[in-house]
């Protein structure tokens, strides 16, 4: 890498960052914390319903059939089901924490592309007609590069057009998620599209 330093994102590197871009990347990580909210509001929701009818029902049955009710096989079963979804709502609201963990950390580094690599993948389900995986390569200062960069496109991309071209590098290390943003476009939001068929493939 010649004179660069291959390192991993634990700091910012502004590099004459604009106000505007700024405000872009940190809309990022907010983007990311709204999605684990969403994600995590929809299983709480299911789950409180769940639980809700089941309490609805237990208490319809006890209304009908008094204290006999409480022997009875079909009220206890209700109850049964009250608590296993108490359990599941509880390791939902455990999971919460920790996927919102995950967004917590956030760095960012600005700077020029100095290598870009492309690789041709082919056509599956959701891309039929394939696509391409960019890895780059981001000096975020005079002697240090973040590398190991992707960035997915459906076009091939022309190195003389991108290297010395401004980007910055994206890094949520508890999320293990490193990705680009070029001319305010992020990776990741290029990439969940077809999140699922990739995964395997960025984890090798």
């Amino acid at each position: 890498m010649g004179e660069y330093k291959l390192i991993n994102l634990r700091q910012d590197y502004y590099n004459g960052i604009t106000a505007e871009e700024l405000e872009g990347l940190y809309s990022l990580k907010n983007d990311m914390r709204k999605r684990a909210w969403n994600s995590i509001a929809i299983h709480t929701a299911l789950c409180l319903s769940v639980i809700a009818v089941s309490g609805f029902i237990a208490f319809l049955y006890f209304d009908k059939f008094g204290t006999e009710a409480l022997l009875s096989e079909g009220f206890s079963d209700c109850i049964g089901f009250i608590i296993v979804y108490f359990i599941i709502l509880a390791e939902a609201i455990a999971n919460a924490i920790k996927e919102l963990g995950r967004w917590s950390d956030f760095y960012f580094g600005k700077g020029k592309i100095i290598s870009l690599e492309s690789e041709f993948f082919e056509g599956n389900k959701r891309r039929p007609e394939g696509y391409y995986r960019h890895t780059l390569t981001i000096a975020v200062s005079e002697t240090e590069a973040v590398g190991n960069i992707f960035y997915f496109s459906d076009e091939p991309w022309e190195s003389e057009k991108y290297i010395g071209k401004d980007a910055a590098a994206v890094y949520f290390p508890k999320a293990h998620l490193l990705y680009a943003v070029i001319d305010g476009e992020d990776a990741e939001k290029y990439s969940e599209e077809f999140y699922y068929s990739l995964s395997k493939k960025l984890k090798a």
